[in-house]
């Protein structure tokens, strides 16, 4: 599909997506130009497009970290939360 953008920022130029389960080790890469941009020679088109793979995989790694760490934090609050109920009822029995 062709959509007519006169410019594309050059931080949305290559987009990196995983395709499928993570041990497929699948990508999709898509280059993207506005109508107004002027194309790149080959060398920076290559160079361009190998450092927004390794960026593809820093900013994956850091998804997964913030949901690891979500996900410990929840463990966290359940846990405190079940122990402030057992405390308010050992409270309870005691008094």
């Amino acid at each position: 599909m062709s959509v007519p953008i006169p410019h594309v920022k050059p931080e949305e130029c290559f987009l990196v997506r995983r395709i499928g389960p993570r041990d497929y080790r699948f990508y999709r890469c898509l280059a993207r130009y506005g109508y107004c941009d002027i194309h790149k020679d080959d060398l920076e088109f290559e160079r361009d497009l190998m450092c927004s793979i390794p960026e593809f995989f820093r900013s994956e790694k850091r998804e997964q970290s913030v949901a690891i760490m979500n996900r410990k934090e929840d463990r966290r609050c359940k846990n405190a939360s079940s122990i402030s109920i057992l405390d308010l009822i050992l409270y309870i029995i005691k008094s």
